[in-house]
């Protein structure tokens, strides 16, 4: 910060000092009556010429010094607080002319005036308010480095200030930047963890859905005990509910998008809403007709709104009013959206609206963490908005949120839509076949009840089945076994070392045209697009039930020419 100055000492003098210092003089001279002229010195004529001219280009000289700094330069009288003089950026700054800052004070420029005024008159180096006003009302933060000189006994602050709203502007967006950068690194170390235990859940379930349907398929056992059977798988099956939010949250769920009416859609799940909601809650549904359709995936769209409307309802424990709202929008270039997430292009805006109790900005700065919760324990996961959050962000949108305490709250997703261009898949599923042709599969997965389950569902339906725990041990079954195989059923991740996409290539070297089904609990491993159609093969997605794994089957023969 500063040091003082006086006329016959300077000590890290701001720009332009000079040139006040000398103003501040000629102003300090006793004014001339008009037609007195002052005494000549000595050395005649032509020495106060000399003089002169040495103190006009002096003058000159500093104070193009002093207009041409970028930082504001204002002279201030010790004594009185007055401005005696201010240069062009300062004029800019507090948006005063050079007259109207000649009748102002230093406290006329300052949030807190009488600090400031103490501190001229008592010759402080260093002001410690660091908040200053303009002329429009306009308060921001300054740097204020201040000189102290005296002429005749006069003193003066020469004051050079800087404007820190860009600095502190730059220093806020830094740390924003360094708040979200570590909330990623821990959202994705969450996100790992989370896809990693979806996918052994996967395995787990796939199991128990083979063994369920084989134990369906026993001719003898009584039907109660067949009915009690088809009740568990179904349980089984909402059981998949929980990896697919998992998933959805780590941003590893297969998504298959397509074009969807969401006026249709959010129809089709109405009655189920208002049964989950409760009657205390007032349902309502606003959506003109003939909307453009979204590019989205059904089922993951559901989990949307279900955990949207979810957590309206518990905003309003005694009831109140939720709304549903579509509608179509489009962003150019200049934005239009509040998220810094926006871009430009054309968008569904699913808006989940409630008059509930609203939240606080601390909440709302946490909102979409896995595993915070405003609820009481055992009344909430913490897993719905951070699931909602994951699967907007893996359709390429993003969420807004509108709320205060007492004023409800308003969540917007806005969705891409359709442009017509996107190819999706066929919605006609044919009938699995439920008897092979003795054909021979060989089935590589590493959960050993899963591929036990798997190789029994096959060869009760007409299939020859050969097990293989891993990559390696899939290429000794190979070797033994090559000239009979006609389809291999690989998981996609296994110890080893070896891919399940690595071991299709393998032998697909040695045997061209190779049928292949590459299972997986999800979707976005680095060794294997989301559809591999760059291999050719059906993916089949985990968990997969007795029906799922017979339909790929016989789509994995057909691709290569074999029938069932």
């Amino acid at each position: 910060m500063p040091g003082g100055t006086d006329i016959g000492h300077r000590n890290r003098s701001p720009p332009g000092t000079g040139w006040v210092v000398v103003a501040a003089a000629r102003m300090d001279e006793p004014e001339r009556e008009p037609g007195h002229e002052s005494a000549p010195r000595p050395g005649g004529a032509a020495a106060d010429a000399l003089a002169g001219d040495a103190l006009r280009e002096s003058e000159e000289r500093y104070r193009h010094l002093f207009e041409a700094e970028s930082d504001a330069i204002l002279v201030v009288r010790s004594d009185t607080a007055e401005f005696v003089d201010a240069n062009r950026a300062a004029l800019a700054m507090y948006g005063y002319t050079q007259e109207e800052f000649l009748r102002l004070t230093s406290s006329d420029v300052s949030a807190e005036p009488e600090k400031t005024r103490r501190a001229i008159t008592e010759r402080e180096l260093k002001i410690p308010l660091r908040w200053h006003r303009k002329k429009d009302g306009t308060v921001f933060p300054v740097e204020i480095t201040l000189s102290f000189f005296e002429v005749r006994g006069r003193g003066h602050h020469v004051v050079v200030i800087r404007d820190l709203t860009e600095q502190r502007r730059m220093e806020a967006a830094l740390k924003e930047a360094e708040e979200q950068f570590r909330q990623a690194q821990k959202m994705e170390a969450i996100g790992q963890l989370a896809g990693g235990v979806a996918h052994d859940f996967n395995n787990i379930l796939a199991g128990v859905l083979l063994n369920l349907g084989l134990l369906q398929l026993e001719p003898l056992m009584d039907p109660e005990m067949k009915a009690s059977l088809k009740e568990l798988e179904k349980d089984v099956l909402r059981g998949t509910a929980l990896t697919r939010q998992l998933l959805a949250f780590s941003r590893r769920q297969a998504m298959e998008p397509r074009a969807v009416d969401l006026k249709a859609s959010l129809k089709g799940v109405l009655e189920m809403l208002r049964r989950l909601l409760g009657e205390p809650i007032e349902l309502v549904l606003q959506a003109e007709d003939g909307l453009p359709p979204a590019e989205v995936d059904p089922g993951m769209l559901e989990q949307v709104v279900i955990n949207l409307c979810v957590n309206a309802r518990d905003a309003m424990p005694q009831g109140g009013r939720l709304t549903l709202s579509i509608e179509a929008v489009e962003f150019g270039e200049g934005g239009g959206a509040a998220s810094k997430e926006a871009r430009p292009g054309g968008f569904i805006r699913l808006s989940v609206s409630d008059t509930g109790c609203g939240m606080d900005e601390p909440v709302v700065r946490h909102l979409f963490e896995p595993f915070f919760t405003t609820k009481g324990v055992g009344k909430g996961t913490g897993l719905g908005l951070a699931t909602v959050h994951g699967i907007v962000k893996q359709h390429r949108g993003w969420l807004e949120v509108e709320t205060a305490p007492g004023r409800g709250s308003t969540f917007r997703a806005y969705l891409p839509r359709y442009d017509g261009k996107s190819s999706f898949p066929d919605d006609a599923r044919e009938e699995p076949p439920w008897v092979g042709s003795g054909e021979t599969i060989l089935v590589v997965e590493d959960e050993s009840r899963l591929r036990a389950g798997a190789m029994d569902v096959l060869q009760r339906h007409g299939y020859r089945a050969i097990g293989a725990v891993d990559g390696p041990d899939g290429l000794r079954q190979w070797e033994l076994h090559r000239d009979r195989i006609d389809l291999v059923v690989t998981d996609m991740v296994m110890p080893g070392g070896m891919t399940g996409r690595e071991l299709v290539e393998r032998l697909r070297r040695e045997r061209p045209g190779l049928g292949a089904i590459l299972c997986t609990g999800y979707s976005d491993d680095t060794n294997l697009p989301v559809d591999a159609q760059d291999l050719n093969m059906p993916l089949l997605r985990k968990p997969f039930n007795m029906p799922s794994l017979l339909a790929a089957v016989r789509q994995g023969l057909g691709r290569k020419g074999s029938g069932c």
